[in-house]
């Protein structure tokens, strides 16, 4: 009977190599199948959409009601041809703003003689030339009226009102002004409700609504001159509600895109309702905690995850 052949040192020792190399190699090709799967991965990762997003809060928002009108001087002084004759120069014209004593037209009057030298129209205040009739070269006679100097610090204008209307317009209660002129940007002032008539016109219907505008100082309403267009803004109807900037709409500004728990996108419908300028009122569609779109470095499509590339703020729509 023979022995059993028993491994040498040796031949454990090849066994042994045999198998680290074995082991090595498996390690080597996983190894390689996950750099390879991080590679497709993180390939995957900066190609994915870049998001910022914010979530609203409620705030205080109001419904308006708005009217249109033309802003006049609370006073102004007429000014008249204080005799017969030819309008020589006329100095100034509509909108031109006048210092008490400024020299305004000259009248080379009727007759002849030392007394009837040419005679100087000068302005009666300060204030801004409206309603200028006078014309050189033009014959006119005494108390003819020539022009009129409005005061500007202090300006008006009337809106009309409808029945319902008069519940939301109280006597002393502050509206806003907004002017618009064709070289400035929409500017915003105070006005204040100073009179409403018991009864409405019986021609119209409508009330005629009387709204101060204290200019003092002038630099408050800089921008504002009798005959200047504007619109009146009431308030009513305070409430809680959504204010997002009208830009974050989309498709047909009909939908916000939000991003799911999962991140990822989805059109959502909402329905809007009163406007605030670059802003618009959600009625329904979000809420407290929806996180919004507001900007992103390729459209995502429905369904895409994306990655966030920003903090999630929580945006409160400036007030108006």
């Amino acid at each position: 009977m023979k022995d059993k052949q028993h491994p040498t040192k040796k031949s454990r020792l090849e066994i042994m190599l045999l198998a680290l190399l074995l082991l090595g190699s498996a390690c080597t090709r996983q190894g390689g199948k996950d750099a390879e799967e991080r590679a497709r991965e993180e390939k995957e990762e900066k190609e994915l959409p870049e998001v910022i997003v914010a979530q609203f809060e409620k705030q205080e928002l109001f419904d308006f009601l708005t009217y249109s009108g033309t802003l006049a001087a609370k006073t102004q002084d007429l000014l008249y041809a204080p005799l017969a004759g030819q309008i020589k120069e006329v100095l100034v014209q509509d909108g031109a703003k006048v210092a008490s004593g400024d020299k305004l037209a000259v009248i080379k009057p009727d007759g002849e003689g030392y007394e009837f030298r040419d005679h100087v129209v000068r302005a009666v205040r300060s204030g801004v030339v409206i309603g200028l009739l006078a014309k050189a070269g033009t014959h006119v006679d005494k108390n003819q009226e020539l022009l009129a100097i409005a005061d500007l610090s202090a300006l008006k204008i009337e809106v009309s009102a409808t029945l319902d209307d008069l519940k939301f317009l109280n006597k002393d209660e502050p509206v806003s002004v907004i002017l618009h002129s064709a070289n400035d940007k929409p500017s915003t002032l105070q006005g204040i409700v100073k009179f409403i008539p018991g009864a409405p016109d019986l021609r119209t219907k409508t009330f005629t609504v009387s709204i101060a505008i204290p200019c003092q100082p002038r630099e408050h309403c800089r921008n504002a001159y009798p005959g200047l267009l504007a619109k009146v803004v009431v308030k009513k109807n305070p409430h809680f509600g959504y204010r997002v900037p009208f830009k974050y709409l989309r498709r047909q500004k009909s939908h916000i895109l939000v991003l799911k728990e999962d991140n990822t996108a989805s059109f959502v419908t909402v329905e809007v309702g009163q406007h605030y300028g670059q802003d618009v009122e959600i009625l329904n569609g979000i809420g407290p905690q929806t996180r919004v779109v507001t900007s992103f470095s390729k459209m995502p499509q429905e369904g895409q995850k994306v990655k966030i590339a920003s903090p999630e703020p929580t945006e409160h729509a400036p007030k108006k």
